[in-house]
């Protein structure tokens, strides 16, 4: 699954690979940031799981890793979202789920998050030098 407002240029076949071998109900797909200011953060645990996530942070300064919202889920786990009322996959499934159910696969790629009229407007200028 991937997210309608954000762009990036990770591994998708590593993802795959990743999310075979870590076993795990969902692998999420995380970049790292300059500057995680304007995101929300991924803390991972010693085996390279997730163990939380932390919300946005406008004083956060410096680099971070991010879920860059493309997400490899099993069927089960998909059909255990589809038959609950989870209304945000972040905050209604993951953030609810046991420190460590999610693999993440870490990455430097290229990212844009689209989601504001200002970051869209510059989205075309960004895909150019990409």
């Amino acid at each position: 699954m991937v997210n309608g407002d954000t762009l990036a240029q990770g591994d998708i076949y590593a993802l795959v690979r990743h999310h075979e071998r870590a076993g795990a109900c969902a692998t999420v797909l995380c970049a790292h940031v300059e500057d995680g200011s304007r995101y929300g953060r991924v803390i991972l645990d010693r085996e390279g799981r997730i163990e939380r996530f932390l919300e946005k942070d406008a004083s956060h300064r410096g680099a971070a890793l991010i879920n860059a919202r493309v997400h490899l889920m099993s069927a089960p786990f998909l059909d255990a979202i589809a038959s609950g009322q989870a209304v945000s996959l972040e905050r209604d499934v993951f953030e609810k789920l046991p420190a460590g159910s999610l693999a993440a696969l870490p990455g430097h790629f290229n990212f844009i998050d689209i989601g504001t009229p200002e970051y869209y407007a510059s989205a075309a200028s960004v895909l150019q030098a990409w």
